[in-house]
């Protein structure tokens, strides 16, 4: 496991990480009081994380500012939110692929604060609730150029939930997307439980 502050890390591979504290094969901590509002970015750049498990964020964890390029975050599992990222705080995800996550929120990523995606494949995560590639709650989550496939959420929203079922919302913008061939009871594509949920120039299949 590798628990971060303020770093910049390249070219790495983590394997198996089960953190003792319960978040995230690689966990950035927010550290002081306000840090994950204010501190510096963290940035993981060409890395692969794998086999991943904790109680929430099988792969990642932030809870501080995290920049994620040119990652794959492949088969980590959580027993609660975001197989293969959770994150609490401001997360910029580029170029990278979230695939063959599983936890019962958010089988990909589950997204409790800001977060930018671009050019990102997430695919193949299941949830055992919502969220089969992406659960979107409480803040803001914008995805630009992202395809959403072979994702599966066994209560709602296969590919991306927005909001959830206990009455949290969401502020979801998604552009120049796809979102296709993923499945669950209700909202194979997408499930808007409570919040805004606001589409452009996306292909939902």
């Amino acid at each position: 496991c590798i628990a971060i502050d303020t770093v910049t890390v390249k070219g790495f591979t983590l394997r198996n990480g089960t953190p003792p504290y319960g978040r995230g094969g690689v966990f950035r901590n927010a550290g002081d009081a306000g840090q994950s509002a204010t501190g510096p970015i963290t940035l993981l750049e060409d890395c692969i994380v794998s086999d991943g498990n904790a109680s929430s964020g099988g792969g990642i964890g932030d809870e501080g500012k995290l920049t994620i390029r040119r990652c794959k975050v492949q088969n980590n599992t959580a027993t609660i939110y975001g197989g293969g990222i959770d994150t609490f705080a401001n997360t910029v995800i580029e170029d990278s692929e979230i695939v063959d996550n599983s936890t019962r929120y958010g089988g990909g990523i589950a997204n409790n604060g800001k977060m930018v995606v671009r050019r990102t494949l997430i695919a193949n995560n299941t949830a055992t609730d919502d969220g089969g590639g992406f659960l979107a709650i409480y803040d803001n989550s914008w995805l630009t150029n992202v395809t959403i496939t072979g994702n599966t959420a066994t209560a709602g929203g296969g590919g991306l939930s927005c909001g959830n079922e206990f009455g949290n919302d969401c502020n979801t913008r998604i552009s120049h997307s796809t979102i296709a061939g993923n499945t669950s009871a209700d909202g194979g594509g997408i499930k808007r439980f409570a919040g805004t949920a606001t589409l452009r120039a996306t292909i939902i299949a």
